[in-house]
């Protein structure tokens, strides 16, 4: 794979670093340096450069094919100051033209660290990714990519690194995501809602930890993937996760509830899995995936799991993709057996993309709960709808969602009345990437979220209210 626009940059900026561009088509059989502002050339007749005309007859002989030649006018300026940035560039690209990634990639980190000018430094970014790429280097291919990102000018350059990072990154066998988000959460331990709760016909007055505590979460995640594909249209990948959501209580929260640390409600999943994907036809592509898997909840391991899911995934008219899948979970709950469940699940999704570059996606769900538990044993149905304009708000990407889902608990619980729990519920998300402030490809993403259930059982009416900060990619 080719960064096809890294020797063009480079080329770029040494003439930028040339004043005044001489012409000059000699061939030189050896180098030496003279005066400290001169490049000595001996043939059958002596010539003597400028450090400037040897900077342009360097990098006009990396233009001309003469790798050799250049490498050596460029050690010889090296000779002189060993910071030439100039005479780095040239060394690195005759280098790379030869065919020797290691040096061309020192030269280039060198021209990189000692560069002051920021085109400059975005040429040698690019050039160390390149011969990264070269060596099949491709997580450091990236890494480096985006090591050019604060130096790249222009919406062209901007654009051009992004699909050369995208073009890498199919390429890299090694996925490697990281997940983060921090904010303001009104109802961290999912209380009710009401100040009272009814059981077994008493109402009974909410207090402490049994009322809304509110506090900051903090969420992220970790997934390493590594795939193998094949020549046939398939691919096996195998990928570990790691999901963490953590607490820090308000002063509110601690007054309310002074005995309840912030680790009770800290939950933690670590998943391992296999894919497995096969090309079907152009439009179709099916898919298999086997997890186990194991989480905690307040310090104390809670459930170990394993889950098999299927799923096609298929063009649904000109403009857009669809997927059907089938899931089911076995969890097996350490804390109480009779809780433990299977879940049998199908899912349906769509997402067209329309002629002005906005996107539509929805998803539908139905599950079944089996268990021994009243508690647990229940069907879902869930919607969801997702409408990212093509058009930035206020500077900003952004993505808007609502959600819909119902409960219907077959079993009753005496405690709780006659009637089985029923629950409705409902989410509005919006989203916004600040993608003018981003690092190194990075930029914030800033999430408002607010969330109900609406049950006939008043203990599990719950409101829920956030916004977070997080991280996410641009490229």
């Amino acid at each position: 794979m080719k960064l096809v626009f890294s020797a063009q940059i480079a080329s770029t900026a040494i003439r930028d670093v040339v004043r005044r561009p001489v012409p000059l088509c000699i061939c030189l059989l050896a180098f030496a340096i003279g005066a400290p502002q001169t490049v000595m050339a001996q043939s059958s007749d002596q010539l003597r450069l400028s450090k400037e005309e040897a900077r342009v007859f360097a990098q006009t002989l990396v233009n001309q094919s003469e790798p050799r030649a250049a490498r050596e006018v460029a050690l010889g300026l090296l000779r002189a100051d060993p910071d030439d940035v100039s005479a780095l560039f040239s060394l690195a690209a005759a280098e790379r033209l030869m065919g020797r990634s290691t040096t061309a990639r020192f030269a280039a980190k060198r021209a990189f660290s000692k560069a002051t000018i920021g085109s400059e430094k975005f040429a040698a970014a690019i050039l160390v990714a390149e011969s990264h790429l070269r060596d099949g280097q491709h997580t450091r291919a990236q890494i480096w990519l985006r090591r050019a990102e604060p130096f790249a000018r222009g919406a062209a350059q901007q654009t051009a690194l992004a699909r050369n990072y995208a073009q890498v990154a199919r390429a890299n066998p090694l996925t490697f995501e990281l997940e983060f988000r921090a904010g303001p959460n009104s109802n961290i331990n999912n209380a009710p809602k009401a100040d009272s709760l009814i059981f077994n016909g008493i109402e009974i007055a909410a207090s402490g930890a049994s009322l809304a505590l509110s506090g900051t979460e903090i969420s992220y995640g970790l997934k390493l993937r590594h795939k193998r594909p094949s020549n046939d249209g398939t691919a096996l990948s195998f990928g570990a996760r790691l999901n963490a959501i953590n607490y820090w209580l308000s002063n509110s929260a601690k007054t309310q509830a002074p005995d309840v640390r912030p680790s009770d409600f800290a939950f933690y999943e670590l998943g391992i899995d296999a894919h497995y994907d096969a090309k079907l036809t152009a439009n179709a592509v099916n898919a298999l995936r086997f997890e186990i898997g194991a989480n905690w909840y307040g310090g104390e391991r809670l459930t170990n799991f394993a889950k098999v899911e299927a799923e096609q995934r298929f063009r649904w008219g000109s403009a857009a993709t669809g997927a059907i899948g089938f899931g089911i979970t076995r969890n097996e709950r350490l804390d109480a057996d009779e809780r433990s469940s299977t879940v049998a699940s199908a899912t349906l999704k769509r997402t067209q993309t329309f002629a002005g570059g906005s996107r539509l996606s929805w998803s539908a769900s139905i599950s079944n709960t089996a268990s021994r538990s009243a508690l647990i044993e229940h069907a879902s149905l869930f919607a969801n709808i997702t409408y990212a304009p093509a058009k930035p708000i206020f500077g900003a990407t952004a993505e808007f969602g609502v959600s819909f889902g119902q409960r219907d608990y077959a079993q009753v619980v005496s405690i709780f009345g006659p009637d089985s729990r029923k629950d409705t519920q409902a989410g509005i998300r919006a989203q916004f990437l600040l993608e003018k402030i981003n690092l190194y490809g990075f930029a914030p993403l800033v999430t408002l979220s607010a969330s109900s259930t609406e049950s006939n059982i008043n203990r599990y009416d719950i409101r829920q209210t956030g916004v977070s900060l997080g991280i996410a990619s641009v490229f």
